[in-house]
């Protein structure tokens, strides 16, 4: 393979995305630049290290492949796209992997430019009115069940405790 191939190849730009288990939106991004090969695994010296007990060490390789990027599974508990546990697996953009059976899952897209992104992201993402009050119900969620808690409302008897004493005692220092 001539010099000026290797950099085509190597030229090309990819982006993975960590995707949220719950709701399925990306919670980390990583974008590459100019790289014929990334790692994925546990281990520090990775591209993209994730601390999760279904990725090995050195899980999944990605590597450019002529005009495509290749997807090389190494890890013990397997990769899996649509389901399929796959060895090698010619990537598309869009193509969601997972690591393990129940491992992470991350997203593969081939990146575009900026403006084009943007655009993309206007058109197809959901409406920010909608995901703020996506974020808005969590939030609300986590806060009754936080009021609802044995701890919480322990905390709150100690402090109706605290007050009657302060208020019946004659030194407002003395508790």
């Amino acid at each position: 393979m001539s010099q000026g191939t290797q950099q085509a190849q190597a030229s090309q730009r990819f982006v993975l995305q960590l995707l949220d288990p719950a709701r399925g939106h990306a919670i980390q991004t990583w974008q590459f630049d100019d790289r014929a090969m990334i790692r994925i695994g546990r281990s520090d010296d990775n591209d993209i290290a994730l601390g999760d007990p279904q990725v090995s060490r050195y899980h999944a390789e990605v590597r450019s492949h002529g005009n495509a990027w290749e997807l090389i599974s190494m890890g013990r508990h397997g990769t899996f796209i649509a389901d399929d546990v796959v060895e090698t697996a010619t990537l598309e953009d869009g193509a969601i992997l997972q690591l393990g059976p129940t491992g992470p899952k991350l997203r593969f897209l081939l990146a575009r430019p900026q403006h084009e992104e943007e655009t993309t992201i206007i058109r197809n993402g959901p409406a920010l009115s909608e995901m703020l009050q996506l974020d808005r119900g969590r939030v609300e969620q986590e806060a009754r069940e936080i009021v609802d808690s044995p701890s919480f409302r322990r905390v709150q008897d100690l402090a109706g405790e605290l007050r009657k004493k302060k208020s019946s005692s004659k030194d407002p220092t003395e508790f």
